[in-house]
């Protein structure tokens, strides 16, 4: 391999890294946000809802529609919508000399289950 390829790779490697962290702090800014705190110390589970129930809320009325009756909009804002769901699903940490530890991620992740499952 010629020297410029192995550099080329070497800023896709780093690239690809910083763009894992990038949506591992998306992930810890959703799972983290204010509105989620404040709704678990209010106990209240109808009445105002975290961050992650704004997008949930945007499903409602394209999903309260089928066939032929969705419109192009609604196609998208589902697609949109569940894309960002498996995103901040999916984003994990992949060098162990970034901001979190796997644990840490870990623990990111099973926060954002739990709010997924009480939305």
């Amino acid at each position: 391999l010629s020297e410029a390829t192995i550099k080329e790779q070497i800023k896709f490697r780093e690239n690809a890294i910083a763009q894992a962290e990038m949506l591992m702090e998306y992930k810890k800014a959703i799972t983290h946000h204010a509105s989620h705190n404040r709704k678990r110390a209010q106990q209240s589970s109808q009445e105002e809802g975290g961050l992650l129930s704004i997008f949930v809320s945007l499903l409602a009325e394209p999903l309260a529609k089928t066939g032929t009756s969705r419109s192009d909009v609604d196609h998208l804002t589902i697609e949109l919508v569940l894309h960002l769901f498996r995103n901040l699903l999916s984003a994990e940490t992949l060098s162990t000399s970034g901001s979190m530890s796997r644990q840490d991620s870990l623990k990111v992740h099973h926060e954002l289950i739990h709010l997924f499952q009480s939305e």
